[in-house]
């Protein structure tokens, strides 16, 4: 990936935002069960890759593309996901000040 994508992308269309993408393959949901499950006892690797990763190359947000939730625990597991992705968030923001 080239940050001038992101860059091209807002210079010629300001509104338009970029958004990492972050998807298991096709309906296959069995990604995200397992990251959702392992952030239980979450330490921030790959959270903070993935923040890295949207700051370097200038995207405007991630997109946690998970569409099929096959049982509560999963929407107890996207819940868990995206509260520690909140935590990883305010941890960053207050590293850069």
């Amino acid at each position: 990936m080239d940050e001038k994508f992101t860059t091209t992308l807002h210079a010629k269309n300001p509104p338009v935002k970029a958004l990492l993408s972050v998807s298991g393959i096709a309906s296959n949901s069995s990604v995200f069960v397992a990251l959702a499950g392992y952030f239980k006892n979450y330490e921030g690797p790959f959270l903070m890759f993935v923040i890295g990763v949207a700051r370097d190359y200038g995207f405007d947000g991630i997109d946690f593309d998970w569409e099929f939730l096959a049982s509560p625990q999963d929407m107890s597991n996207l819940s868990h996901l995206l509260e520690e992705l909140q935590v990883s968030l305010e941890m960053k923001h207050a590293a850069l000040g």
